[in-house]
């Protein structure tokens, strides 16, 4: 349990939290940016929008922004017409990484967790007139003379993987792993897959006529959905972290299956080896000794 806020520093918190950037106010109490900003959301702080002057200049920030935002984020105005940028998940690592991202994009924003929620919500909210206008003033075309290089690129896809992106393994195809990305506009698949195939992964794009959904697959088997995970780095959706506990996320119980239906209790996946400790608690990944 972290430590609790006392008097003064919650009153220091109300009383600068709208004019001050986050990590200074961290700094000065000697706190995380996260207790302060899991604080400001229970006291329903809120940054204030005119003296926010957000970085719009390229940059890996800006880029995972972007991909977030047109995968399963929001940027409007409210009943108030205040120009929010808003994210509901329920994922927590997933909110986390967008706060910090919007936090380096000088948009500081606001995190909580609704337990009221059906099995809970995290939730990310900024204010920013000046972003709300900039963003619903792009085309696509802007959006990838964003992306000028390959970090961008790769941070742009990490975002949109995280927000609309899945992957299965497939029992009756040797436990091959699949990795796929669903979304009704096709300009901005297309612009996905321009991305990957800049980083060397071969791409093929199909459309549902019965869903009006295109979905975005990844091509090459085993060896480029490791390569995949290995140079994106999602911190959400991503089965082969150092250590990832089996009742947690789903993608641990789908890893779970996938070891537990293969030989030995072993799957081999890219340059390690995935096994289950003694009382399936968690998932050891080891690498594979070179013959």
């Amino acid at each position: 349990m972290g430590r609790l806020w006392s008097a003064q520093e919650t009153e220091f918190l109300r009383g600068n939290y709208a004019t001050r950037p986050s990590k200074e106010i961290a700094k000065r109490l000697g706190r995380t940016r996260s207790s302060v900003w899991h604080k400001a959301g229970r006291l329903r702080l809120l940054k204030r929008p005119h003296v926010l002057e957000p970085k719009l200049a390229p940059s890996p920030a800006l880029s995972y922004v972007m991909g977030v935002l047109l995968g399963d984020g929001w940027v409007s105005k409210d009943k108030k017409k205040r120009c929010r940028i808003h994210l509901e998940v329920k994922d927590g690592a997933f909110a986390h990484s967008f706060a910090n991202s919007l936090s380096e994009i000088n948009l500081n924003p606001t995190v909580w967790f609704n337990r009221n929620r059906r099995h809970g919500r995290w939730f990310v909210q900024g204010y920013s007139k000046k972003f709300y206008e900039w963003f619903h003033s792009l085309i696509m075309k802007d959006i990838h003379a964003l992306l000028v290089d390959k970090r961008y690129k790769k941070e742009f896809i990490r975002g949109l993987y995280e927000a609309e992106g899945s992957y299965r393994f497939r029992p009756n195809r040797n436990n091959r792993l699949e990795v796929r990305l669903f979304n009704t506009k096709l300009e901005l698949l297309s612009l996905c897959k321009a991305c990957l195939e800049c980083l060397g992964f071969k791409i093929s794009l199909q459309h549902s006529r019965s869903t009006s959904c295109y979905t975005l697959n990844l091509l090459g088997g085993d060896s480029q959905t490791y390569r995949f995970f290995r140079i994106i780095k999602p911190a959400i959706k991503n089965p082969f972290g150092p250590e990832s506990k089996t009742g947690a996320p789903e993608e641990a119980k789908e890893l779970v299956k996938a070891i537990e239906a293969s030989k030995d209790g072993k799957l081999e996946f890219g340059a390690y080896e995935y096994t289950l400790s003694k009382d399936r608690i968690f998932i050891q990944r080891t690498p594979v000794k070179k013959k």
